[in-house]
């Protein structure tokens, strides 16, 4: 079998033409005589693109390689979200309809989008307060490091000054010692 190399303005053409029509991969690639792991591949590559082109809505680009609504991505779920954001409740029935979801799925992917920067904030500020408690705790122990470096310090200097004189005591003893020693030599040699 020889095989096809297709230009990418080809590849996007064939995107263009799958995301229009109601065919499932396999009966699309059939009707086009192109293998399903290209079109797979082309649809990885340039559905976001083509989609924006047609004004195709966030789930009909996660359908286009057959992907469950329950495993959109994030982004997709926000682009529901904006899209639904403005219809009133018949036009949002007929969305969820058409497109396979529930307005209770919309809710809570809103309700997440709008909740999402209130527990980053709860976050940082709970992170904020363990931060300054721990600043608060390490103050602390310097504090009391620092009044037992003081008394340290002071038992060291009365240490010196003990050791000082215990040296002037040794210093007078041992002068008097040899003060002795030459007086019982001298009375010795008399």
């Amino acid at each position: 079998m020889i095989r096809k190399i297709y230009t990418e303005e080809a590849k996007k053409e064939f995107v263009r033409n799958y995301l229009l029509s109601d065919l499932s991969q396999k009966d699309f690639v059939e009707q086009h005589g192109i293998s399903k792991s290209a079109i797979y591949n082309w649809l990885k590559l340039y559905r976001e693109e083509i989609a924006k082109e047609l004004g195709l809505s966030a789930v009909d680009i996660a359908k286009t390689i057959n992907q469950d609504q329950s495993k959109l991505t994030s982004e997709q779920k926000f682009q529901v979200v904006v899209e639904t954001n403005e219809l009133d409740e018949l036009a949002k029935g007929e969305y969820c309809r058409k497109n396979d979801l529930t307005g209770s799925e919309i809710s809570r992917w809103k309700d997440n989008c709008m909740n999402a920067n209130k527990e980053s904030s709860l976050n940082e500020h709970q992170e904020l307060l363990r931060l300054r408690k721990k600043v608060a705790e390490l103050t602390e122990a310097v504090k009391k490091h620092q009044s037992e470096n003081k008394e340290l310090n002071a038992h060291i200097k009365a240490l010196n000054k003990d050791i000082d004189r215990h040296k002037t005591a040794l210093a007078e003893y041992a002068v008097k010692e040899i003060f002795i020693k030459k007086a019982e030599a001298l009375l010795e040699k008399e």
